[in-house]
């Protein structure tokens, strides 16, 4: 059985009790789920679309374990002049054999609309990751899992923060520097 499911029997109840009729009494059986079923959205290696001020996604199968050898990616985009506030909710990922370098299972941020983006960070092990920002309105994740071990995974929020402000001052050459 599952970690996450615990068997319990009982047997009569309240109303057996007060009647003490024994011979009317019937054992049933409840199963109590300690987590709910699997949240788990698309996954594609192509990339799914995020769009709109604010949202979520996970790993596949959180909060079970994500399968092996897999690879989800998901563009992140924010209304014009925002940019994008990852949180990361909750993570687990395998601890790689050198943490700072994630060689094995790993969560990867650009800063872009697609994988050639500049890296902003990677992410791998159990240590909860703080809020990661973008420069402008797009964000590319990438999570990968080798073909070894797997954990929880990931649940992680977006929202569009600090319009972005930008003016243009008119001057005559010479004439603003005084």
């Amino acid at each position: 059985m599952h970690p996450d499911v615990s068997l319990q029997t009982y047997t009569g109840g309240v109303d057996c009790l007060r009647r003490r009729v024994v011979s009317h009494c019937r054992s049933f059986l409840i199963l109590i789920f300690s987590h709910p079923f699997p949240e788990s959205g698309p996954c594609s290696s192509a990339g799914i679309s995020l769009t709109g001020t604010s949202g979520n996604f996970s790993s596949p199968n959180y909060p079970l374990n994500y399968p092996n050898s897999k690879t989800c990616r998901w563009k992140i985009s924010v209304p014009e002049g925002y940019r994008v506030k990852l949180t990361f909710d909750s993570f687990q990922l395998e601890t790689c054999i050198v943490p700072s370098v994630c060689t094995c299972d790993y969560v990867r941020i650009r800063d872009g609309n697609d994988q050639n983006s500049d890296e902003l960070e990677t992410f791998c092990g159990s240590n909860t990751p703080l809020p990661v920002l973008s420069s402008r309105r797009f964000m590319w994740v990438e999570f990968h899992a080798d073909s070894n071990n797997n954990e929880e995974g990931f649940r992680a929020s977006y929202t569009a923060v600090g319009k972005l402000f930008s003016f243009h001052i008119n001057c005559v050459p010479k004439s603003c520097l005084s």
